[in-house]
């Protein structure tokens, strides 16, 4: 008898253990809890080459396509919620009262593993750059804001036994260096902090409809912008929003919340007969006739409802979303921007002390006079990248000598060749970059079109401290495109 129930039991447990693979044609192949979770297929060959990483690809794949996986990650999410009040998922936070948090801004929310000091300085002079270049090259508005985490907003809904420190966070450093530069920059937290109602989503991390509306409402009025104040408007509301963070914790759950829905049309419509309702897509571009003025603007995911507030007040609007801005994107025939506006969330602020604008700017050629130094310290490099709205431009990059940078040091890169010579402002970026040297990265963007084809040229860097202009041997060298 002993030997049937072993044997009942053995078939039981490989039955349960086979069964989520062997209805994967049936059950599987279920959407992911997220983009970012999902995955595909591995190929075993590659360009006529095996794939090193099949194996370990295949055991990805399946432990995120096995079949009625949804309905197992919500069970064990629900049952951890009900015994233990915790969330089942690392990337989602569970909070008071219901509310949901996203996991990655635990650190911005305690204050804890943020931007140093010389990071902060180089987001506020790529900021200032940015804007400068902004308005030498066409006169251009540029309007920088940072959307709020949730949890700095309303941290009252957030666990208990967290040791927080308010003043460490990156958001209140940045804002606070950021009051001593000409950057214009709009505070989105007061909006936010004078009202008594929760203007996030409980189950996702974004601000809803009518915290939208707010938004536009402040940033259009400090740009000086004639425009409608949806906020003021009535409004219905639908219990048909499902949040991201919910998604996440109970794929298999089609719990709603309430969302706000303001009366009053949108009007605008979007370039080629897109889908206007799919403001998620990286590229978004859009017209409204009735209106003047166009618009660049880069955002990220709270850019999604946004975006049909802001597209409302713009004859043109292009709205792109990415860690590297574009600038050149303003300049195009089709966008010709009156404004540029930077949305970007608060838990991504290093990214712009990260990452290098595509942003060629003035020639200072013959500005100034500098002084030569011997500087084996700093490093030149330069490529070109696999990006199509890139393509034409070479980016130099490198990291500098600490010994010659202090708190308002002004760096250039200095391109040239016999008689001919180019000098640009470099931004202060640290991509690729690790160690020592981490924050100490340059980079610019250079237009192949200003360049010889075809030739070779040098490079240096040059640091300006005040009335001090010092400029290093030359770092490197490249070729420049041959041209057609």
């Amino acid at each position: 008898m002993k030997k049937i129930y072993k044997v009942l039991f053995i078939t039981a447990f490989f039955t349960l253990a086979i069964t989520p693979f062997a209805l994967m044609p049936f059950f599987g192949f279920q959407a992911a809890e997220s983009d970012a979770s999902d995955v595909s297929m591995p190929l075993m060959f590659e360009d006529h080459h095996f794939n090193s990483d099949y194996f370990t690809q295949l055991g990805d794949f399946f432990s995120k396509k096995f079949a009625f996986r949804q309905q197992f990650v919500t069970a064990n999410a629900t049952l951890m919620s009900k015994l233990t009040h915790t969330s089942a998922q690392a990337n989602v936070i569970e909070g008071k009262e219901d509310y949901l948090f996203y996991g990655t801004t635990l650190d911005d929310y305690e204050g804890k593993k943020t931007m140093n000091d010389h990071q902060i300085a180089n987001a506020v002079y790529n900021l200032k750059l940015m804007q400068e270049t902004l308005k030498d090259k066409d006169d251009v508005n540029f309007t920088f804001t940072i959307a709020p985490n949730k949890n700095s907003l309303y941290g009252q809904y957030m666990p208990s036994g967290y040791k927080i420190q308010p003043g460490s966070r990156n958001a209140t450093r940045l804002k606070q260096a950021l009051k001593h530069s000409n950057v214009h920059y709009v505070d989105l937290y007061s909006i936010f902090h004078k009202r008594k109602e929760v203007l996030y989503q409980k189950t996702d991390s974004h601000w809803n409809n009518k915290g939208a509306a707010l938004v536009q409402n402040k940033l259009l009025t400090a740009m000086h912008k004639q425009h409608t104040n949806f906020a003021r408007l009535k409004y219905d509301i639908r219990h048909d929003m499902q949040g991201d963070l919910y998604k996440m914790l109970y794929p298999a759950f089609k719990g709603r919340e309430a969302q706000v829905y303001y009366k009053r049309p949108f009007t605008y419509k979007r370039i080629d007969d897109k889908d206007r309702s799919a403001t998620t897509d990286d590229i978004y571009q859009t017209k409204n006739k009735s209106k003047k003025g166009s618009l660049l603007m880069f955002r990220d995911s709270f850019g999604n409802t946004l975006t049909p507030f802001m597209a409302e007040e713009y004859h043109n609007g292009l709205f792109l979303k990415g860690f590297r801005y574009e600038l050149t994107q303003a300049y195009s025939d089709d966008v010709n921007a009156d404004d540029v506006v930077i949305e970007l969330v608060e838990r991504n602020l290093v990214n712009l002390s990260t990452y290098t604008p595509l942003a060629p700017g003035k020639d200072y050629e013959g500005a100034f006079k500098t002084a030569k130094i011997n500087d084996h310290v700093s490093t030149f490099s330069a490529k070109t990248e696999a990006n199509y709205t890139m393509d034409g431009y070479r980016k130099l990059s490198g990291h500098m000598n600490p010994k010659y940078l202090k708190k308002d040091t002004t760096t250039y890169v200095h391109v040239y060749s016999g008689d001919e010579s180019y000098i640009y402002k470099t931004y202060h970026a640290s991509e690729d970059l690790k160690g020592k040297y981490a924050d100490d990265g340059y980079g610019y963007y250079i237009d192949e079109l200003a360049l010889s084809p075809g030739k070779k040229y040098n490079v240096s860097v040059i640091y300006q401290n005040g009335k001090n202009y010092q400029e290093t041997q030359a770092l490197g060298h490249f070729t420049s495109a041959k041209g057609e």
